[in-house]
């Protein structure tokens, strides 16, 4: 799949080099397409690279991450922020706030706590293109919504530290659906799923959903036999789920000997057609929603995300016409 584009900034290269040796940075779906030892350079390589995080120390000369964090927000850059520093400081983290800082990380930056910020990062849908892939994937894709029944899916999973921390890989836990008929919504499926391994905590925080909840949950592999019965030969919608659902239910699937075939259509690649000619800041699921006011009682929870895809599913169809 496409790696999130993600650039070092610390005046120290030995601390650069770390950082970029410690992670296993494809695991958790970034690449490191650049670094830097200040904000000037920063900003410059920014220009001409497609970035999508920023991963800088506050403490720098010429121009330090605070400054650069500012810089980027007067641009109104889609770029992400992540500040790391040796002090831990509250004017720093009050500031850091004000600059709409993703995280707050402090020095010395530790490979687990980095990773676990990443993946929630990944998870919550860095504005990022996505490109065409070399993955096998049987499920046709279709790029217009010109029908009127589906069903459209969300997913939750445990989030990973990564390999390299001898971590095992990400896992499903929950399944929501909902299904569409003639453009109205006649029926649900919520599925919690045991994903046969620890809930990263600040997954946890994201989602909602604990150890506690999945316990006694099916496992994955008997949930996506739920699923796939539920789904039956309808067209699948969900939001970003060629870069990330459907590999997560075609895993699933094969392990547990089921045959997923059926075609489907990803609403934030077709959003993105969309994006210049409407105007919008980005295509993420929450902005849309509000965009089109559509409520979103429990977001990250994967029914509550079904279900206002579905709606956005029948805005994107409007809007196409």
């Amino acid at each position: 799949m496409e790696l999130y584009k993600i650039m070092i900034v610390d005046d120290e290269e030995e601390v650069r080099k770390a950082i970029v040796n410690k992670m296993d940075w494809e695991s958790l779906g970034f690449e490191v397409a650049a670094d830097a030892e200040n904000g000037i350079e920063a900003l410059e390589k920014a220009e001409t690279l497609d970035l999508d995080v920023i991963l800088t120390d506050i403490k720098m000369p010429f121009m330090d991450g605070l400054e650069l964090g500012r810089v980027l927000q007067e641009k109104h850059s889609p770029i992400k922020l992540i500040l790391f520093s040796g002090f831990d400081e509250f004017e720093y983290a009050k500031e850091a706030i004000r600059l709409n800082v993703m995280e707050y990380v402090l020095k010395p930056v530790n490979a687990e706590e980095l990773a676990q910020v990443m993946e929630v990062l990944s998870m919550l849908g860095v504005d990022c293109e996505v490109l065409e892939d070399n993955r096998p994937q049987p499920m046709p894709e279709l790029t217009r919504p010109d029908f009127e029944s589906f069903v459209c899916f969300d997913l939750e999973t445990s989030g990973t530290y990564g390999a390299a921390n001898g971590d095992a890989p990400a896992e499903i836990t929950e399944i929501g659906a909902v299904r569409v008929v003639n453009g109205e919504i006649t029926e649900t499926f919520s599925q919690l799923v045991n994903p046969g391994r620890k809930i990263i905590p600040r997954i946890a925080r994201v989602t909602h959903i604990t150890d506690e909840m999945v316990a006694d949950q099916p496992g994955v592999e008997e949930a996506i036999r739920l699923f796939a019965a539920f789904a039956g030969n309808s067209v699948l919608v969900g939001h970003n789920i060629k870069q990330s659902d459907l590999h997560y239910i075609d895993t699933a699937a094969r392990r547990a000997g089921v045959r997923l075939e059926n075609p489907f259509f990803d609403t934030y690649r077709f959003a993105r057609t969309l994006k210049e000619a409407q105007g919008w800041e980005n295509v993420k699921l929450e902005y849309l929603s509000e965009v089109f006011g559509i409520a979103q009682p429990d977001a990250h929870r994967a029914w509550c995300d079904a279900q206002a895809n579905a709606l956005l599913y029948g805005k994107l169809k409007e809007l196409a016409r």
